[in-house]
Formats: C-alpha cells, structure tokens, sequence
C-alpha cells in the first residue's frame, strides 16, 4: 500500500459451530478475549500507525502486535500467566502436530521457519511461522539483550512511519550496543529449528564437552550447566556450523552436565552423552 492506513482494517474473531465450544474455549484459555482485544489495539499501532516496508517486513508488525498483547497479559494477570503461553508456543514448535498430508513431522523438522525469509507462498502453515516469529523475537532477543535495551528500541521504533527488518537490527544493537548480526542471521534469517547434542569426554585433566547441532551453518549460543561435586556451574558455548567446544578443568566422571537446563531456546533435542571417542570439536 501507498499510504498508512488508520482505524480498524481486520478483527479476527471466534465462532463457535456446536452448542458447548464456547465452554470449552474459555476452559482452554480463560484470558482468550483480553488477549484478542489487546491484540487488536496493538495492531493499530503496529500495523497501522506504523507499516511494514514491504511483504517480507510484515512479520515485524505482527510479532510485535502479538508481543504487545502478550506483554499486557503479564502486566494484567501476572507472571504466571504469560509464563504459561510462552510455554504453550514453545511447545507447539518443538513438538509439532502433524496437520495433514501436506504438513508432517518429517516436514516441520526440515523446513526453514525464517520470518524474513519466507513469502505468502511458503509451504511452512503460516501459525507456525507467525509462533517461530513471536518466540525468537519476544523471548529469545529479549532474554539476551535484557528488557531495558529491547523495550527502549521499541520506543524508539514507535516514532517511524516505517519499519524492516534491517532497521529492526539496527535498532536492538544500537540499544544494546551489541553485535546481533550471528543472532538474526541464525534465527531470523536462516530460522531453523536445531536439535542439540552434547558430547563429553572425560580425560585425566578434566572433561572435554562438544556441543553439536544438526544445523551447519551459523552461529548460535548454547547454555550449559556444570555439576560439580559441591557445586553448579553455568557458561555459554558458542557454536559455530555445527559445533562449539568447551573444557572443564579437573573434572572428574561424577560431573554431570545440561544443555539449555532452562529451556530458553527452540530446539528439538537437547541431549547429553559420554563418549570414549573424538568428536566432531575434535576435527
């Protein structure tokens, strides 16, 4: 479109077909018509007020309607509340129904989810996109930026007529004063969901750990916990085309460790295992 639009422009609704869904709905999700209503108010700011600068932009508007809704809820209802939804997108991504012959499991495990890179013709189903979109940018971006830093390039944001995805970039790292170019190459660009497989080799210095993902190219961070014998430790392993190595002095085959004990990416797997073998770090 050539010109911004203001004022409502599409309201999605729910109705009920049989007698009983209504209950049923509010059963599932007590706060469905707060969040529609947010929402939609959202949208009018993200949307309209401000435009996606072309097809490939519009994932930004309706993540961040979708934020903003989302972001009232916790405000609204508390904590739990949000914690609760973020959960349920999470696990709708890393655990992914099969909705007919032209959408698998085989299917949802191979495809690319990338918000900037897909079209209107992609075969991914756009309710996968739209939740791969809202949890990498809400969460994922969120959680390693910090709030202060992403809400205050939002509100910087919220003064354009206009936005893309490369001004979203260049917001977030000014904000943040961080380089997010391996983060939205990865995530928002190449949108593969990885499966996540820890090695550990235990040698007479310590363990040396290998963190290998099915995904060959870019560069992700991964959160391993370390359990000592009287303590935990946490560190951040870089993984670069698949694989990032990491070393813990004297430590010995009582140690045990986790990969992404919180649960704060997208993947598929996460395992652990010992091995007497090289590995791929090792290459």
């Amino acid at each position: 479109r050539q010109d911004i639009r203001h004022g409502l422009v599409q309201i999605q609704t729910i109705s009920p077909s049989a007698i009983g869904l209504t209950d049923e709905l509010r059963a599932e999700d007590s706060k469905r018509a707060q969040t529609q209503i947010a929402r939609q108010l959202a949208g009018q700011y993200w949307g309209q007020r401000i435009a996606a600068s072309s097809d490939r932009d519009e994932w930004i508007t309706t993540t961040l309607a979708d934020a903003y809704a989302a972001f009232y809820i916790r405000a609204a209802f508390g904590s739990d509340e949000h914690s609760s939804r973020i959960e349920g997108v999470q696990n709708l991504l890393e655990n992914p129904e099969e909705q007919d012959v032209g959408w698998t499991n085989r299917d949802a495990r191979r495809r690319s989810y990338s918000p900037a890179g897909s079209t209107k013709l992609s075969d991914v189903p756009a309710k996968f996109r739209q939740d791969y979109a809202f949890y990498v940018l809400t969460e994922l971006l969120r959680l390693q930026i910090g709030n202060q830093a992403y809400f205050s390039a939002l509100e910087s944001l919220a003064v354009q007529d206009r936005i893309d995805t490369d001004m979203l970039q260049q917001y977030f790292e000014k904000s943040s004063d961080q380089d997010l170019s391996d983060f939205f190459d990865y995530w928002i660009y190449g949108g593969y969901i990885p499966s996540i497989n820890t090695q550990i080799r235990f040698e007479k210095d310590g363990a040396y750990g290998c963190v290998e993902t099915d995904v060959p190219f870019g560069t992700m961070t991964v959160p391993v916990r370390v359990h000592l014998a009287d303590k935990s430790i946490d560190t951040i392993v870089t993984v670069r085309h698949g694989k990032g190595a990491f070393f813990v002095p004297n430590a010995g085959r009582e140690t045990t460790f986790e990969t992404d004990p919180l649960n704060l990416l997208l993947a598929f797997e996460r395992k652990v295992s010992n091995t007497n073998q090289s590995t791929r770090c090792d290459r």
